[in-house]
């Protein structure tokens, strides 16, 4: 026995083939699976059949026995701490190890026979597993119906007999859902299908009173608010009737879309966020779950559960876990980031509040590095795969994510630098809070990569540029694409725009017409009155000085004065690689103009600054009547909208010459904004330009089919050009001493103390009370997913959407660029409509308040135009059925009486009788 003893040294125990494998010598072995996928020892020195090793065992001669792991790629558990075995340990004997899916016990020589319980039944072997169950009734019918298959009749009759055996199990059908009809049976299923997605789907092991705590909070939700859980219900029935039941699969979305939909609208307690915002943690572990989070606007919940209990850590902890999720969320090009600004402030005021909390530190770092990681990457990656023709979405999320990134690092840099010195040893805080001044100190590097990327789009777009006469109503493009069009090649646009060689020497005569391509109506005319015009370009080639903008312009001074025009004026064009008299190579983008021999500034310059200026700037009355004195009156300006095609220029005198740096503008006038022109008479002293225009060359505009304001005027006087587009209180005045139907588009003096800059406040104002309103409406009709929707898009393109007056739409038109979001005007306005959505007892205080700031605002000092367009929108309002209940609280009636006639006492417009009528009768 002794001996036997000492040959079985090692017993290893194989738990999945129920099989022991003994170790009888001393030395090393190794132990694997071999192809049949059994488990085999062989020592290091026969040959073995082992295709995959796993351990590495050592028999010591004296007594013990040493294992090690050999395969990296499987790793290897002790089954009793549940700790990764890494390195050659000493074998317990009992010790269980879990590799392969091969569960393995090692004993210290024989390992002995298990006791019989019952006496040994001849015949039959003994068996661990417990005996099959009995067959169930069913079966004994059906035998039965086998027995009797001649007689069909019989059997279905005999099945119909025992129907006590069909057992009909519940199923998840509309049917199953129509049946429920109190709140108890909603709430107890959609709990129970709730847990079981957490429990079976998950990695969270919930408790007993977890799950207590979940249906409780269910049957709350249920008694109060059950439409949330049916459309639970619901998204879950479609959603497992498409799936093969044979292999379930976990369908979060339907729980994460509850969870979302609980907080905005159910205005859980403290314990039952704290429960909300634990679930959605757990569910925020798989990154396919992100998509869901974002669409269902996860972020925007959270941080109003984190706004409103700022003191509570736990919940603070939480949020910031699912920030950190969603921070690593990459959004497609155009589609808005879910974590903004907004989330910026929010992380760094948790962590001013709770700085001595460990763990929130090292949350709050861990969302910051990962939002600028995740704006970095995005950045570069744009900067790569954009290098040659940029679209103007990648453009537009360029500059977003550059904005985001400044403005993260100069809010977070501080405050984590903080933390890094206050938690010096704890590894969490210090891994994330250095991967965040990493990512800030390759910033400038990514910035001086976008000053180069940008650099090299403006040498393409030159590069195009050559060979063209720039001539455009708007700005000028930011890349290639908009200028050349991808199908055409270069050279044959060059050849359509291209003005011919030598074209100037066609006009024969001294007398030269200036004429400006109508690119509204696409024509010009064929009869021209040639005996009182000077041709300053050619239609076939529009080339000449003339720069129509379609924005306000604002020249810069020079020393020369308006002095006498010259009998005749030489325009010559440069070609490319032109060498002039003086043997001096020139080009289109050097040279712009050759006026008696003295060249303009280039064209850069001159786009430079007429792209400048983009405020419209007006005389004030004193700077006006400085300007008549000073100025000679030997010609004027004649400006008709008519019937004719083109626009001319009359010079008189015999000693008349040009001075250089003479620059003709162009604007044009928007066709919807052509004002009347009969039975106005004004004298010419209330135009602020009358100063200019008394200096100015008579033009005739018999051949004008189009309306705009032609003038010839130099860089010593500083001008601004108004727009009709730029300015609401234009109107035509008639000239005196010149033909009847010349006039003049002028801006309107303003009243005394009164400036026309004043009304855009109020008109800003304007805007964000009529979204409101519109925001409200849809939360009225139960649409909350649009009225979050829509807030995010343009402030043009929203506006549209409104029952906004015309004038209204117009200033939001010109005021506002196409990306402008009311984020970007006004933050503020966007959180009170975030958080009036989410609980909607806030809608009614929202929309009050925003009636009554617009009616806090009138006042004698706005225009005629401002008071009716807010008349307008009040009576809209008023006229709204869903704000009935709301604009009727007897408290919000007193203030709007009281404030509606302080703020139009001083008016007297027929709006203003007509409105006060009309909200007598309402009120």
């Amino acid at each position: 026995m002794e001996e036997n003893h000492d040959a079985a040294k090692i017993t290893i125990r194989d738990f999945n083939e129920k099989r022991d494998i003994m170790v009888m010598n001393t030395g090393e072995f190794l132990l694997g699976l071999s192809s049949d996928g059994s488990l085999e020892v062989k020592h290091l020195e026969e040959k073995s059949d082992i295709c995959m090793p796993l351990l590495h065992l050592v028999a010591i001669k004296g007594g013990g026995c040493t294992l090690a792991p050999v395969n990296s790629d499987l790793p290897c558990t002790m089954v009793s701490t549940g700790e990764l075995l890494t390195g050659e340990i000493n074998l317990v004997p009992g010790m269980r190890l879990e590799i392969a899916d091969k569960l393995l016990a090692f004993f210290d020589g024989p390992v002995p026979k298990l006791r019989r319980q019952l006496p040994r039944t001849p015949g039959l072997p003994t068996e661990v597993q417990p005996p099959p169950k009995p067959p169930r009734a069913i079966a004994v019918g059906k035998l039965s119906g086998e027995e009797h298959m001649g007689d069909v009749e019989d059997t279905e009759r005999k099945w119909l007999t025992t129907s006590w055996c069909f057992v009909q199990l519940p199923s998840i059908e509309q049917q199953t859902i129509e049946s429920l009809s109190t709140p108890d049976q909603v709430s107890i299923m959609a709990g129970s299908f709730f847990v079981k997605q957490l429990q079976m789907y998950t990695d969270a092991s919930p408790s007993m009173e977890y799950l207590d705590q979940i249906f409780q909070f269910f049957k709350e939700v249920g008694q109060q608010l059950s439409y949330p859980l049916m459309d639970y219900l619901v998204e879950l029935s479609d959603a497992l009737s498409k799936t093969n039941m044979d292999y379930p699969r976990p369908m979060h979305g339907p729980a994460i879309k509850l969870i979302v939909e609980l907080l905005r609208c159910y205005l859980p307690s403290l314990d039952y966020t704290l429960l909300c915002m634990k679930l959605l943690r757990t569910f925020s572990h798989f990154d396919d779950n992100l998509v869901t989070l974002v669409n269902c606007g996860a972020a925007a919940k959270l941080l109003g559960s984190m706004s409103a209990y700022q003191g509570e850590a736990e919940l603070q902890l939480l949020g910031l876990d699912i920030l950190g999720r969603l921070a690593k969320y990459k959004p497609h090009p155009g589609e808005k980031a879910p974590l903004r600004e907004a989330t910026v402030e929010f992380v760094v005021r948790a962590l001013q509040n709770m700085k001595s909390k460990m763990e929130v530190c090292r949350s709050g770092c861990r969302v910051l590095a990962n939002l600028s990681t995740t704006f970095m990457d995005l950045l570069n990656h744009y900067l790569d795969i954009e290098a040659e023709q940029p679209s103007p979405v990648i453009l537009s999320d360029i500059d977003k994510y550059d904005q985001l990134l400044v403005f993260l690092f100069g809010q977070t840099i501080p405050s984590v630098q903080d933390i890094l010195q206050k938690f010096p040893t704890d590894l969490g805080v210090v891994t994330e809070g250095r991967r965040l001044l990493y990512t800030y100190a390759k910033f400038p590097q990514l910035q001086q990569k976008e000053k180069l990327w940008r650099e090299r789009q403006e040498v393409l777009l030159e590069q195009v540029e050559e060979g063209y006469e720039i001539i455009s109503h708007g700005p000028i493009p930011d890349s290639v694409s908009e200028l050349v069009p991808r199908q055409l090649p270069l050279s044959e646009i060059q050849q359509g725009i291209l003005k011919p060689s030598r074209s100037f020497e066609t006009c024969h005569s001294s007398d030269r017409k200036i004429k400006f391509s109508d690119e509204v109506h696409g024509e010009s005319s064929s009869s021209l009155d040639d005996s009182h015009s000077d041709s300053y370009c050619s239609e076939k080639s529009d080339s000449s000085g003339c720069l129509r903008v379609s924005q306000p312009v604002m020249l810069e001074n020079e020393n020369e004065g308006i002095d006498q025009f010259a009998k005749s004026l030489s325009i010559k064009k440069y070609e490319p690689h032109q060498e002039d008299s003086s043997g001096e190579s020139t080009d289109p983008d050097d040279v712009f103009l050759d006026v008696d021999g003295e060249r303009m500034k280039s064209k850069k310059q001159v786009r430079k600054r007429v792209l400048h200026q983009q405020k419209c700037e007006v005389f004030s009355p004193s700077e006006k009547e400085n300007f008549e004195r000073q100025s000679p009156s030997h010609f004027d300006v004649t400006v008709r909208n008519g019937e004719t095609k083109e626009n001319q220029v009359h010079v008189h005198g015999d000693e008349i010459r040009t001075p250089t740096d003479f620059i003709t503008t162009r604007v044009p006038l928007d066709s919807d904004e052509q004002l009347s022109h009969q039975g106005h008479n004004i004298g010419h002293g209330s135009n602020p330009f009358s100063g200019a225009m008394s200096d100015l060359p008579q033009v005739s505009d018999r051949h004008s089919t189009f309306s705009d304001t032609s003038i010839i005027f130099s860089e010593t006087d500083e001008r601004q050009i108004i727009n009709d587009e730029e300015s609401c209180d234009s109107e035509p005045v008639n000239v005196p001493n010149r033909e009847e139907d010349s006039t003049v588009v002028q801006e309107k003096d303003p009243k005394e103390g009164q400036d026309p800059i004043r009304d855009i406040p109020f008109w800003n104002q304007l805007v964000f009370s009529q979204v409101i309103v519109y925001v409200s409406s849809l939360v009225l009709q139960e649409d909350e997913q649009q009225a979050l929707l829509v807030i995010d898009q343009p402030v043009k393109m929203l506006i549209q959407k409104t029952l906004a007056p015309y004038s209204l739409i117009k200033f939001a038109c010109r005021h506002y660029s196409d990306s402008d979001t009311l984020m970007d005007l006004d933050p503020a306005v966007v959180i009170s409509i975030i958080d009036a959505v989410r609980y909607r007892s806030l809608i009614g205080k929202l929309l009050q308040t925003a009636l009554l700031n617009v009616i806090q605002k009138l006042g004698k000092n706005l225009h005629a135009e401002s008071v009716s367009a807010a008349m307008m929108f009040i009576k809209t309002t008023y006229g709204n059925s869903h704000f009935t209940k709301t604009l009727s609280e007897e408290e919000f009636v007193q203030k709007f009486r009281s404030s509606f006639r302080r703020a139009t006492e001083g008016l007297s417009s027929a709006d203003i009788e007509t409105a006060r009528k009309e909200l007598a009768t309402i009120l």
